[in-house]
């Protein structure tokens, strides 16, 4: 996989490393089907500090959005997903994270639904 592809291509990452959780993980957030992971890549920069003669690396930035009808359920899926992810390394599919770096957290609720905010940076080939 190209350079580029690879951190275009975190959302295929994503899915593989949260299906546990649920099966409905997507890119898009809709709330006709609760609970939901969605993502959305929000960054994607050249990083030209942990770049090397190997090639250059990338920070991919993206934001989990939780959603569950119940707000314990949003949080222990908040803190499942960050555990899941934060300072982990890993591959799939051509697409090599070398490193995760948790970047924040946010939440809202409306009354009905609750959901969690998780913001990470992404070190990618």
């Amino acid at each position: 996989m190209s350079d580029l592809a690879s951190g275009l291509a975190i959302g295929k990452y994503l899915k593989h490393k949260l299906s546990g959780i649920t099966t409905n993980i997507n890119p898009s957030f809709s709330l006709e089907s609760i609970p939901i992971i969605a993502y959305e890549r929000t960054g994607y920069n050249v990083d030209l500090e942990s770049s090397s003669r190997d090639g250059l690396r990338y920070t991919t930035s993206v934001r989990i959005d939780i959603v569950y009808g119940s707000y314990d359920e949003a949080i222990d899926a908040a803190i499942q997903i960050k555990s899941i992810l934060e300072n982990q390394r890993g591959s799939y599919k051509g697409i090599v994270v070398f490193d995760c770096d948790f970047a924040g957290a946010d939440e809202n609720t409306d009354g009905n639904l609750f959901q969690q905010t998780l913001n990470f940076d992404f070190k990618t080939n």
